[in-house]
C-alpha cells in the first residue's frame, strides 16, 4: 500500500478532468471496492488507516478542484453512502450471471447500445467486462472487434456517422482514462508514442500505449497528428530510448516516413524508431520505405518487440 503514489494518482486524476467525472470513475469505485472487501475479508487495521488517509486527500483534492470545504464533505459523503448501494446491485447483477459473459455476447449488446446511442449502457457493460477480464484482454477481445463491426456497419450504410462517432469517442474517453490513471515510473529509457503526421485515427496505438505503460515501460503519449520539427526538438531534449509511431492512410505512413528520415539525421545518441498501423496490414510493401522496426501485427506481441527493442539501446 504506498499512500505517496495513491496521492499523485489522485492528484494527477483531478489535474486532467472535472472534479465531478473524477468522483464519479475513480473515488466512487474505490469506496465501492472498500466496501466489496468488507463484505469479503477482514481488512487489517493497516489498510482501514489506509483508506481513511486517501479519504483526506480526497477530500482536500476536491478543495483545490474548485469546492468549498463543506461541499466536498458533502460531496464524499454522498459518494460513501451510495458505495453499499452500487455493491449490493452489483450482487445482485453477478448472482443472475452463473457464468462469467463470454465476449461473443458482449461485443453485441455492446453494439446494440452504441447504435441506440445508449452511452449510459454502453458505459457500464464496459464496467462489466472490465471486473471480469484484464485491460488487454477487454482491448484486445472486446473494444478491437466492436470497433471492427461498428466500421463495418457505417461502411454498409447500417447505421449514421453519428453512431460511428459516438462509439469511437466512448472507447477513446475510457481507453484515455485507464492510460492516464495507470501510474507512469519513469524507469528505463523513455519511448515517445503517437500518430504520424496528418494520422487523426488514434485509438490503436493509445491501446498499444496503455498495455506497455501497465507493463512498467516509460511511456509518453503525444496523441494525433504529431508535428515533425516540435518533435525533433522534444527527441533533442528528452533524448528518448525508442520513437513510435502509427499510420492508418497511405498519406500518414508517407509522412511517418519523412519523421523517421529526419530522425535519423538526428547526431547520436538518436532513438530508435518502431512503427505499426492497420494501413501496413492493407499494403505490407509501405514498411520497405521507413528506416525503423514494424511492430508487426499482432497487439500482443507488441510489448515484448518492444522490450526487446529498448534493451538494444542501452
Amino acid at each position: 500500500m504506498d499512500e505517496v503514489s495513491a496521492s499523485r494518482l489522485l492528484r494527477g486524476a483531478f489535474a486532467a478532468h472535472p472534479a465531478a467525472y473524477v468522483c464519479q470513475q475513480l473515488i466512487q469505485p474505490v469506496l465501492t471496492k472498500l466496501v466489496e472487501l468488507r463484505h469479503t475479508s477482514s481488512l487489517s487495521h493497516s489498510v482501514q488507516r489506509f483508506a481513511s488517509k486517501l479519504t483526506r486527500a480526497q477530500i482536500i483534492q476536491l478543495i483545490e478542484a474548485g469546492m468549498t470545504p463543506r461541499e466536498a464533505l458533502q460531496r464524499l459523503s454522498s459518494l460513501e453512502a451510495q458505495a453499499p448501494q452500487i455493491y449490493a446491485k452489483q450482487q445482485r447483477t453477478r448472482k443472475r450471471m452463473k457464468t462469467i459473459p463470454p465476449f461473443e455476447r458482449l461485443i453485441d449488446i455492446l453494439i446494440e447500445a452504441m447504435a441506440r446511442l445508449d452511452e449510459a449502457h454502453a458505459q457500464s457493460i464496459l464496467d462489466e467486462a472490465f471486473f471480469y477480464y484484464t485491460v488487454e484482454d477487454v482491448c484486445l477481445n472486446l473494444i478491437q472487434p466492436v470497433l471492427y463491426r461498428i466500421g463495418e456497419l457505417w461502411a454498409s450504410r447500417q447505421i449514421t456517422v453519428t453512431v460511428e462517432h459516438l462509439a469511437s469517442n466512448i472507447i477513446r474517453t475510457r481507453l484515455s482514462y485507464l492510460f492516464q490513471t495507470t501510474p507512469n515510473l519513469r524507469q528505463g529509457p523513455g519511448i515517445l508514442v503517437g500518430c504520424a503526421p496528418q494520422e487523426t485515427h488514434e485509438i490503436g496505438i493509445l491501446m498499444l500505449a496503455l498495455f506497455w505503460r501497465r507493463a512498467g515501460l516509460n511511456i509518453y503519449y503525444l496523441g494525433q497528428m504529431i508535428e515533425c520539427q516540435s518533435l525533433l526538438q522534444e527527441i533533442r531534449k528528452l533524448r528518448p530510448g525508442l520513437v513510435c509511431l502509427s499510420a492508418t492512410m497511405r498519406t500518414s505512413a508517407r509522412t511517418l516516413a519523412e519523421v523517421a528520415r529526419e530522425i535519423d539525421k538526428i547526431d547520436a545518441p538518436r532513438p530508435d524508431v518502431c512503427f505499426g498501423g492497420s494501413i501496413f496490414a492493407h499494403e505490407p510493401g509501405l514498411t520497405r520505405a521507413i528506416k525503423g522496426s514494424f511492430l508487426g501485427l499482432d497487439a500482443r506481441q507488441t510489448t515484448q518487440h518492444i522490450q526487446e527493442l529498448l534493451q538494444k539501446t542501452l
